[in-house]
């Protein structure tokens, strides 16, 4: 820190960020506060990636999208602060810089400048990506007490209900996220105040600038230049190594693809995986196995993270999870200090879940190996994993097939256990009761590697939002706060041409009986955590029971013809198969039917009186993926640690 801002520091920001709620002022922070607030050097600058995703899949090969994601929180974690400390300010004003995001506490007088430099750096570094930065003074009142720095207590804003018109007070209510017009209740009001309201300001400043963003770089591509061999897109400007080949490449490529040398030095996602296992030698000598003294490689493609599918080599899964409700967490929180805790204790909770989640379920496998140039490399080991930077409490991992779904699960279960743990209780004590249980959802792109990765990408989103909407029907209907997964098996290019809604209301997914108030769903997704795994402990059964695939077929043939017909049709396979085949005697007991009013193996929707869904399929697309042999330890972790915390 430069002695320039010493002063500063010590009167204005310290006194701030020492500050707790509900606590006596310090004699610092009381000398602050009679300050007139236009006197006091202060501003909230807050900065967020423009477009993350569409610049780290711009490529459909792995060494490209590695390249990006890894220049990009680069970046984030650690170029922007270091712009804040250049500038002589203490690294304490960055509240958060990770997930493309960046929110910080700064003199108002170096305001613009700190943020043209953060535009600036984007592009420069990149070539076409770019970031959005806004700033806005602050008192120190509206730090403490939110919009304005006013001090209303709860019952000083239900006062105003009496004097109000209806129309007004309803205008009020919405302020604090009501709709009913009634009093406001007391986690509504502290919802709303402090300064997780100023941070609900700033992000409504960003969007609005992102509406209206500056000239984004654009690199023109003449007809008669050569297309850079990678992205297609741009023209080549030099011709550089790319593995042991010298090619046409674009500036931004190059960046990138890095310097040309050994792709080991790209792999900077699975090194830091590697590091963290260096300090759980249990996890790290369970994920080496066999491979601890050999050498070995990091994927070189999406077609070698495939091959390394056990159950159906060439398949991959690619996973994309992000946090429920938790923007409306950090807009909840009292104090930038709070924000602060909360903001690292959620990144290092999912990285920490992810790399633990990806240990217990993966070990280096041998497979034929192949450079991205098309050049046979021999035998050889691999980390069959590639983790991704997507987002402050987002997270995309590639990994094969055959442990997408419960690395999936087992991600949830860690994620929610890591987070109590790592936030305090105090914080979560500030937070409302529905706050208080973080959860994640996640969805899971099942597809042979061949299919172009934004693709997966896209799809895997879409299918975290349709677990988004499980979860906040759980919530609705007064259900305990739960994970939740969804996942789709890409089968053919055709079901890419609709969206997933639409995919899943038309046959063979959807058939409507006596109109659209009744129908029949060929699928059970999306699950809760709690599903999932039993769907996880189904699958392991009948893969123990080594299940024809013909049993199975002809189950689901007759769902399709309909409700009464499959139902009689499992009904008669039980009764002549009696207890040789678990999955007739098992579904019952593991799948929560209601005797009365389901008609196995179909169960109602959630808050649906007509609408019947089945999880037969869904065994059906996901058994060809249950490696055989399937031992007893198989997903042992998602299974047990469960099971244990349900008899506690």
């Amino acid at each position: 820190m430069h002695e320039t801002w010493r002063d500063w520091y010590e009167a204005v920001l310290r006194p701030l960020l020492d500050h707790t709620p509900d606590a006596e002022p310090s004699p610092t922070l009381k000398k602050l506060l009679a300050r007139d607030p236009d006197e006091v050097d202060l501003a909230l600058l807050a900065a967020d990636t423009d477009r993350t995703q569409s610049y780290i899949f711009e490529s459909a090969k792995l060494p490209e999208i590695r390249g990006g994601s890894e220049l990009l929180r680069r970046l984030n974690q650690e170029v922007l602060p270091q712009i804040v400390t250049d500038a002589g300010l203490p690294a304490a004003c960055v509240l958060y810089a990770g997930g493309g995001s960046l929110l910080a506490l700064v003199p108002a007088s170096i305001a613009d400048d700190l943020a043209a430099q953060i535009e600036r750096c984007y592009p420069d570094r990149t070539g076409t990506a770019t970031i959005t930065c806004v700033w806005r003074p602050v008192s120190p009142q509206e730090v403490l007490h939110g919009w304005g720095g006013t001090t209303f207590s709860q019952d000083q804003v239900n006062a105003l209900r009496d004097r109000l018109t209806a129309e007004d007070w309803q205008r009020v209510a919405r302020a604090y996220g009501l709709s009913d017009g009634g009093p406001i209740p007391p986690e509504a009001y502290r919802q709303r105040r402090g300064f997780g309201q100023m941070v609900q300001v700033m992000g409504t400043l960003l969007r609005r600038r992102k509406e209206t963003p500056p000239a984004i770089p654009v690199v023109e591509a003449f007809p008669f230049a050569m297309r850079c061999q990678v992205c297609q897109v741009r023209p080549a400007e030099r011709i550089a190594p790319y593995f042991g080949e010298d090619r046409p490449l674009c500036a931004a490529c190059q960046r990138k693809a890095g310097d040309g040398r050994a792709q080991e030095a790209r792999s900077q996602q699975v090194r830091r995986f590697l590091a963290w296992l260096k300090d759980r030698p249990d996890l790290e000598e369970r994920y080496l196995g066999d491979a601890a003294r050999r050498r070995v490689h990091f994927t070189q493609d999406l077609n070698e993270l495939g091959a390394a599918c056990r159950a159906r080599p060439g398949y991959i899964g690619l996973l994309y999870a992000d946090g429920n409700r938790m923007g409306q967490v950090l807009e909840s929180l009292p104090t930038p200090e709070a924000y602060r805790q909360f903001s690292q204790a959620l990144r290092e909770a999912l990285e920490h879940a992810a790399y633990q989640a990806l240990a217990e379920h993966l070990h280096p496998i041998q497979i034929e190996r192949v450079s991205p140039t098309g050049k046979p490399l021999g035998k050889g080991y691999i980390h069959p994993l590639e983790p991704l930077v997507a987002g402050g409490d987002d997270l995309i991992l590639i990994v094969p097939a055959d442990v997408a779904l419960p690395i999936a699960l087992r991600l949830s279960q860690l994620f929610e256990r890591e987070m109590v743990q790592r936030v305090p209780d105090e914080i979560w004590s500030w937070l409302p009761p529905a706050l208080r249980h973080p959860t994640l959802s996640v969805g899971v792109a099942i597809a042979d590697s061949h299919n172009p990765v934004r693709v997966l990408q896209q799809l895997s989103r879409e299918l975290c939002k349709s677990a988004k909407g499980r979860v906040h029907e759980e919530e609705e209907q007064g259900h305990p706060p739960t994970s939740a997964l969804d996942f789709l098996v890409l089968k053919s290019q055709s079901m890419l041409r609709r969206d997933l809604r639409q995919l899943r209301r038309l046959p063979p997914y959807y058939y409507s009986e006596d109109g659209r108030r009744r129908g029949r769903l060929m699928t059970a997704a999306p699950y809760t955590l709690e599903e999932g795994r039993r769907l996880l402990r189904l699958l392991k059964a009948i893969r123990q029971a080594n299940t024809p695939t013909s049993l199975l077929q002809n189950l689901v043939a007759a769902l399709h013809r309909g409700r009464k017909y499959g139902s009689l049709h499992y009904l008669y396979q039980q009764a002549r198969l009696g207890g040789t085949q678990p999955l007739l005697t098992l579904l019952p007991r593991v799948w929560p039917y209601d005797d009365r009013r389901d008609p196995i193996p179909w169960h109602r929707l959630p808050g649906e009186e007509e609408v019947f869904a089945t999880i037969v399929p869904d065994l059906l697309e996901l058994y060809p993926f249950v490696p055989k042999p399937a031992p007893d330890d198989l997903w042992r972790e998602v299974l047990t640690e469960a099971d244990d915390e349900d008899a506690n």
